[in-house]
């Protein structure tokens, strides 16, 4: 593995930057080089040194933002293969022998990226991402990372570039990181590039690592909006609506394992503006009755009690209910609901393609 680079950018928050590289050097082979571009306008936030044999600082006292910092590195690189690796991500064991060996298993691969894992739930947080009508989704998102659907490498649209292996010369040849994006959807414009070349994007199930997520001690949000409205002016084109085949993937494994009714309610608890057509497919493969809508009040609510947001005669409802959500495991708990509801068969969705049976949503 003579011929990997991993590069690290770093704006702020040290103390999770020297966790990221201490799992970086105890799972990699010692000639992998490994590149941390400190970057910020604040020089106190990187006024320090990085006293470890294989590691190379590329020090600029600017806020470069997250692709030029990318960029920046690659330059400095030496290897053929290039990592891109977070300062808040923190590395399991094989994984980057799992993630090489999946991106040199076929010319057709031009990228692979790691499941990534949330640090405090310890279930999967980004196994790859698709479209629906509207937005981003992340397929199987909050599954338990030795979920069945989860433990397969798997061939996606796009990915997160928290921990991402792409070769030098496919990297140059689609254009590198878009500084333009500056923050924000850069991974996921690299990955429409990268399809775009004729080459796959993939995820190697085998190659973890936890990513905590937003850790730069800045507020960037404010900027977000404004990028987003150039990414997808630029990127339409390259974009297709895939979420459909998640959400029958998802079907088949549960129809596999469970007997399921042939009608049901549904009872949409969800944030997403293209509710309908969410409700339309899944009504492909459940069939829908009596749809009802209880918007929720903010993006991927973390609990959701059925008891207090429902209307009380859903509890006597003969008919089994679906419960569309933003993600299913904000509905973990709900013990009360669950004791009182007479119908057992009710079935939890969320708009990251998750259908999971409501009384397994705590173990699933």
């Amino acid at each position: 593995m003579k011929n990997i680079s991993i590069i690290v950018p770093f704006h702020s928050n040290k103390r999770l930057l020297d966790i990221c590289l201490s799992t970086l050097t105890v799972t990699t082979p010692d000639e992998v080089e490994i590149i941390v571009v400190l970057n910020n306008a604040d020089s106190r936030q990187i006024d320090f040194e990085i006293k470890h044999p294989r590691i190379r600082v590329e020090r600029e006292c600017a806020n470069l933002g997250y692709s030029k910092a990318i960029n920046l590195g690659v330059k400095r690189a030496k290897g053929d293969f290039l990592v891109f690796c977070d300062s808040d991500t923190f590395l399991k064991k094989h994984w980057l022998e799992a993630l090489y060996k999946l991106h040199n298993s076929s010319r057709k691969i031009g990228l692979t990226s790691c499941k990534l894992i949330d640090p405090n739930s310890d279930r999967v947080t980004d196994y790859g991402m698709g479209l629906t009508k509207y937005n981003n989704a992340h397929p199987f998102k909050d599954r338990r990372i030795d979920h069945p659907l989860t433990c397969v490498d798997r061939r996606v649209q796009m990915a997160c570039s928290a921990c991402m292996m792409i070769s030098r010369d496919v990297f140059e040849r689609v254009g590198g990181m878009d500084t333009e994006l500056y923050n924000f959807y850069q991974d996921t414009d690299l990955c429409l590039r990268v399809n775009e070349a004729g080459l796959e994007c993939w995820i190697a199930a085998d190659a973890m690592a936890y990513h905590r997520g937003d850790s730069a001690q800045t507020n960037r949000s404010p900027y977000r909006a404004d990028v987003k409205g150039w990414y997808v002016a630029k990127n339409a084109h390259r974009m297709s609506v895939d979420m459909e085949k998640y959400y029958q993937e998802s079907y088949r494994f549960l129809a596999g394992r469970t007997d399921l009714d042939n009608r049901y309610l549904w009872v949409d608890l969800s944030s997403v503006a293209d509710r309908d057509w969410h409700r339309e497919v899944v009504g492909q493969v459940l069939p829908i009755i009596s749809p009802c809508e209880v918007p929720a009040k903010e993006r991927d609510e973390k609990a959701i009690e059925l008891i207090t947001q429902l209307d009380g005669g859903l509890l006597e409802t003969q008919n089994p209910i679906i419960y569309f959500v933003d993600r299913f495991i904000a509905l973990q708990g709900n013990a009360l609901w669950k004791r009182l509801r007479r119908h057992s068969g009710d079935i939890v969705v969320d708009r990251n393609a998750n259908i999971e049976m409501l009384n397994l949503v705590d173990r699933n």
